[in-house]
């Protein structure tokens, strides 16, 4: 047994999610590839250095080009497996991770997809649906991309959806979520996603599935955030989105859509789960975009 998988056992019966876990093993297993390359030595706790750390973070912020937040959700991975190898006594150094810091987070505003790059976003996760034959996971795909667009879920929200969290008629349709802090809230499903999310759902029921089933699948049973995170990745790479798309951002968009057409703060922050409506001010603050758009309405003539 790797010390990957003996770190996952660990994680298991500590309790954690799947999403928390599969999230740990998953920037892991990143950094061994990184660290075997890097270094030519086994991925071994006793072989992990503090400066192997610090100069991952470097590779991670300067080379790849990772938001701080990737950045620093790798580390606290990192941090975790180290302490734990440490405790283990797999690490004879101690802790290698124990100093290292975490990238200073910017507070830039929240970038939000144009109304361009969302039709060209959905008309690309549209195309498979019309291929002969249809790729096993286009409707699944297309109803993620929806329902991130229009109903504004947090990645790990839509992989935790049961189908019995979902209602869904003709006229309306209404998702119970369980957000941060296990607390649930109901969300009104948009019409935008409530065809395609139907749809799928019909399929799978038809397939056998119960109603306590998690709605989004994969080969291998319940999609994973990260999952879900290729997923958007890949979509947005094809439809030319220039920086890279990731969930969190279809997030930002649905807040940014629902200012754009008036809605109060009290009302999106029901429908996002923030705790705090002011945490809402952020989106206020505008875009280059808005900003160029703004000079370009100055006319002398």
């Amino acid at each position: 047994m790797s010390v990957i998988e003996m770190f996952k056992v660990y994680l298991n019966a500590a309790g954690l999610s799947r999403n928390t876990i599969d999230s740990y093993i998953y920037d892991l297993n990143i950094f061994a590839d990184y660290f075997m390359e890097s270094t030519d030595d086994d991925f071994e706790p006793q072989n992990i250095t503090p400066m192997d750390i610090a100069e991952y973070r470097s590779y991670l912020q300067n080379i790849k080009k990772r938001r701080p937040a990737t950045i620093n959700r790798a580390l606290s991975s990192i941090r975790r497996f180290c302490e734990w190898a440490a405790d283990q006594g797999l690490a004879a150094g101690g802790n290698p991770a124990r100093n290292i810091q975490s990238v200073r987070r910017t507070k830039d505003a929240p970038k939000w997809l144009n109304r361009k790059e969302q039709f060209a976003l959905l008309r690309e996760v549209e195309k498979p649906l019309r291929m002969i034959p249809q790729p096993k996971h286009a409707l699944r795909n297309l109803a993620i991309v929806r329902v991130l667009m229009f109903c504004g879920l947090r990645a790990s929200e839509l992989c935790g959806l049961r189908i019995c969290d979902i209602t869904v008629s003709e006229r309306k349709g209404a998702m119970t979520v369980l957000g941060k802090g296990n607390k649930t809230r109901e969300i009104p499903i948009n019409i935008e996603a409530r065809r395609y999310l139907a749809e799928y759902i019909e399929k799978r029921l038809k397939q056998g599935d119960g109603e306590e089933s998690k709605v989004f699948i994969g080969n291998r049973g319940p999609i994973t955030s990260n999952c879900v995170w290729r997923i958007i990745t890949k979509y947005g790479a094809r439809a030319g989105i220039e920086e890279e798309l990731h969930p969190h951002r279809m997030r930002h968009t649905f807040v940014r859509n629902l200012m754009d057409q008036g809605v109060t703060h009290t009302d999106i922050a029901a429908l996002t789960g923030h705790q705090d409506v002011n945490q809402l001010s952020i989106y206020g603050q505008p875009s280059a975009e808005h900003l160029q758009q703004a000079v370009d309405k100055v006319r002398v003539t």
